[in-house]
């Protein structure tokens, strides 16, 4: 079997879309969304939908939450308010049925991987949606993240970095970022122009990852965001 993992799309259709068309190359590949699907980005609404339309299982990432309870931003970091409004805007764009469909999202899931091994599915972590780590963590720390769960293999989000390790006897997986993937340097941090995912295989014996980088039209993204009423679309295109 085959596991297409994807996460964090931040309302970019443009950057999903490309996914999907790579993925049609693929035979035989479920899908799983490991979460952070319409917030952040110009296309909240038209994501949604698409994802509606593929009918895969939905982990329920920080922003999903916070879309379905959204709040004003009070603090004086510039950032983190153009974002609250850019995400109060995304939301705005919802409907009742938009809502409901965020709202089923799981918190974590399982997938068999044959009879005796399975596949952990969550955003931060098992434990919260908004744990972050990353490949160089130290044990200690994700022994507190990953308390009480066990898998061959486990795989979240959230980081928008991806990653492949070891972790006591589990591999532990992020796919990237479909939409907001990104490279950053010592002195600044940009947007890359590709997608990201991780295709997992499992024949009964044997762990296969396959991480896959996807470019996408970023002019189409940001005509899409200019076209969207979106606020601070300026800072947004910059990004790229």
């Amino acid at each position: 079997m085959r596991i297409a993992l994807i996460s964090d799309v931040h309302a970019n259709l443009v950057a999903l879309e490309a996914i999907l068309d790579d993925l049609d190359s693929l035979d035989g590949v479920q899908i799983v969304c490991l979460g952070d699907i319409a917030a952040s980005g110009p296309q909240p609404r038209e994501v949604v939908e698409r994802f509606r339309s593929l009918d895969c299982k939905m982990i329920m990432g920080n922003t999903d939450e916070w879309l379905l309870e959204p709040e004003s931003y009070q603090g004086k970091d510039e950032f983190y308010r153009i974002v609250t409004d850019i995400n109060l805007w995304c939301a705005a764009q919802l409907h009742g049925e938009d809502f409901s469909y965020l709202g089923a999202f799981y918190q974590n899931a399982e997938i068999p991987l044959g009879i005796s091994n399975k596949l952990l599915c969550y955003h931060g972590s098992p434990r919260s949606n908004t744990d972050f780590f990353t490949s160089s963590t130290p044990d200690e720390d994700l022994d507190v993240f990953l308390s009480g769960h066990q898998a061959l293999v486990m795989a979240g989000g959230h980081s928008h970095v991806q990653m492949l390790r070891r972790y006591r006897g589990s591999l532990l997986i992020n796919p990237g970022s479909v939409g907001l993937a990104f490279e950053r340097t010592q002195s600044s941090e940009r947007n890359v122009p590709w997608a990201e995912y991780a295709v997992l295989g499992w024949d009964g014996n044997r762990v296969a990852v396959e991480f896959r980088r996807v470019p996408y039209d970023v002019g189409k993204l940001k005509n899409a965001a200019f076209n969207s009423g979106m606020p601070h679309v300026e800072w947004f295109v910059k990004k790229w």
